[in-house]
């Protein structure tokens, strides 16, 4: 009687068919073309990033944190589809009113902070302070960091993965009118008006990683 499992007695999975096995189920991260990283992305998604001149051979990759940065070009599974794609197209630079838009996010951001400060020092003994400006001081105050702190990422290298909270951001500046603040309101339908922009847009969807 034989008692070895029944797994003993199973054929061995050729070398090349595990090896394609292994590679089908890879993820790679990837470095984008603003510094950030994006990831984990499939094989599938590897190669319609490459197609579409989101990727070349030049893109740092790495299919897990233990491993060094490669190019996309040492991964052979990808050789083929890199050897059939065209040159790579460039994501668009930072428009113009992008960076209007980083700025006065800061900008906004900093006169929130000040203006709560500022009325709350004028009217410390007013009824009207006590009354209403407590609660709508206190909202000012709090989205004047946020926005302050997405402002200050925005004019940095690797801003991609909070280019779409820039919308949120510019939405916090006009509620600070409950702060009696028209300032951020100001600059926050600006803000609004400028990521319409079909340059802006089309910035902001190349570089989040969308």
């Amino acid at each position: 009687m034989n008692d070895e499992p029944e797994e003993s007695k199973l054929p061995p999975i050729p070398e090349d068919i595990a090896e394609a096995s292994k590679v089908a189920g890879r993820e790679y991260t990837i470095i984008g073309g603003d510094g950030a990283e994006y990831g984990p992305r499939s094989m599938e998604e590897m190669q319609r990033w490459i197609e579409t001149g989101r990727a070349d051979a030049k893109t740092l990759a790495r299919t897990s944190a233990a491993e060094d940065w490669q190019r996309l070009d040492q991964f052979p599974e990808l050789a083929e589809c890199l050897a059939q794609s065209g040159p790579p197209i460039k994501a668009p630079a930072r428009p113009g009113k992008f960076q209007a838009v980083a700025v006065m996010t800061l900008v906004g951001g900093i006169v929130s902070l000040l203006w709560t400060l500022l009325v709350a020092w004028a009217g410390l003994a007013s009824f009207l302070f006590v009354c209403c400006f407590i609660p709508s001081g206190l909202y000012s105050f709090i989205a004047g960091i946020l926005i302050t702190v997405q402002g200050a990422r925005l004019l940095g290298q690797n801003a991609g993965h909070i280019l779409p909270r820039t919308a949120s951001s510019a939405t916090l500046l006009i509620v600070c009118i409950l702060a009696f603040n028209p300032i951020c309101l100001v600059l926050g339908i600006i803000n609004h008006w400028l990521l319409n922009d079909e340059a802006v847009r089309k910035y902001v969807a190349a570089h989040s990683g969308k």
